[in-house]
């Protein structure tokens, strides 16, 4: 899985890197009012490939996370 993925680090609210099969937007969306949370995957969408998929992933407060400052982080 290595050589086919990546993390590629920037601003949600400018123009992403284009081409990619999959985004995975993971324990953002949530942290932003909902107008920005729009604008982040409009980008997102712009920036898969015609055929592509922006999957979103978000780690709920419970048993298995520990809470920090502001955002729940997943642990194992």
């Amino acid at each position: 899985m290595g050589e086919r993925a990546r993390f590629v680090g920037g601003s949600f609210l400018e123009p992403l890197p284009t081409g990619y099969d999959v985004l995975l937007v993971s324990r953002v969306l949530t942290d932003w009012p909902d107008e920005d949370a729009v604008r982040i995957l409009r980008r997102c969408a712009e920036a898969v490939a015609p055929d592509g998929r922006v999957l979103g992933s978000r780690c709920w407060p419970g048993r298995n996370t520990r809470r920090t400052t502001r955002r729940s982080t997943c642990s194992r």
